[in-house]
């Protein structure tokens, strides 16, 4: 007969069994030793650490999160069309102007289609009740900011007696890259976006143009297939697209003074960047009208 002793909780309650499982004392040994502290891992750990505190200390220095929402509405004669595309700044967080694609005498160009401002609230409250119009309220500096994030919410509203359809909408969000001087080839935004016409049309098409990896950087590219809705075919209806676009570290300096004239968030900040968004169709004219949404988080030192 075998005899199994017990315990209490001081000397263990339950019966003791022998243990079912075996460990290789030579291999758990190894797997408790930790790993060589080699110079690339040490430098490596220097690095991430002093990095860390920089952002931190940036992050101090530019001071507490802001917000806003900007919008606009494009309709008529500044609605996208399949050789006008719309054009504006993402990480651009000022009241800006919305371009659409020009050509004059064979030379692309660009013209305004409307304006993209910060979004304004009625004030027939009492202040204690306005929690939405001070939502709204923080300034971006003229100095310098620091892009956090940005939701863009693109509203499309199309008619289908105007339109063959499936119809393409689509949506890039992209970087320029400054033209090497000995190609003497210019693709700056906006100045040459009557070039960027034809860039939803289908592959199959005569007219059909392509980004170029040489000059273009393509961050976020969208597109959405139109078909009218089956149990409604001839009422005006509407599609939404929506991004979220995470910015990095960079701290831009657009430094906007009163004088010279003319001053804006493109010409004072460097090509390589600015992000752009470029709105393209393949139709003409099924958009009726276009609505824009685009709200913005940063940092900097001087907003208020």
């Amino acid at each position: 007969m075998v005899k199994i002793k017990a315990y209490n909780r001081r000397g263990g309650t339950a019966a003791k069994f022998p243990s079912q499982s075996t460990v290789n004392k030579p291999v758990k040994t190894i797997y408790k030793k930790k790993p060589p502290q080699t110079k690339a891992n040490t430098n490596k750990m220097a690095i991430m650490k002093i990095a860390r505190q920089v952002k931190t200390l940036q992050n101090q220095r530019l001071g507490e999160i802001q917000s806003h929402t900007q919008w606009a509405h494009l309709f008529g004669d500044n609605r996208p069309l399949n050789a006008r595309p719309i054009l504006f700044g993402l990480n651009n967080f000022y009241d800006q102007e919305i371009y659409m694609g020009a050509t004059n005498s064979g030379v692309a160009t660009y013209a305004q289609a409307g304006q993209l401002q910060r979004h304004t609230y009625r004030s027939d409250l009492d202040d204690q009740y306005e929690w939405n119009a001070r939502r709204n309220s923080d300034t971006v500096s003229l100095v310098e900011y620091k892009p956090i994030f940005t939701r863009l919410n693109l509203t499309f509203y199309f008619n289908p007696a105007t339109a063959v359809y499936p119809a393409k909408v689509r949506v890039t969000i992209l970087k320029v890259k400054p033209y090497i001087a000995s190609s003497k080839l210019n693709v700056a935004l906006p100045a040459t976006l009557g070039a960027y016409r034809w860039l939803a049309n289908s592959s199959a098409s005569s007219v059909t143009n392509y980004f170029d990896k040489r000059y273009h950087t393509i961050l976020k590219d969208k597109w959405i297939s139109v078909v009218p809705p089956a149990n409604n075919p001839q009422t005006e209806f509407s599609r939404e697209v929506r991004i979220d676009y995470k910015y990095g570290n960079e701290v831009l300096k657009p430094d906007i003074t009163t004088s010279p004239a003319g001053q804006n968030f493109w010409t004072n900040t460097k090509v390589k960047e600015q992000i752009w968004v470029l709105v393209s169709t393949d139709t003409d004219p099924f958009i009726s009208n276009m609505r824009i949404s685009k709200f913005d988080v940063w940092r900097d030192p001087h907003g208020v």
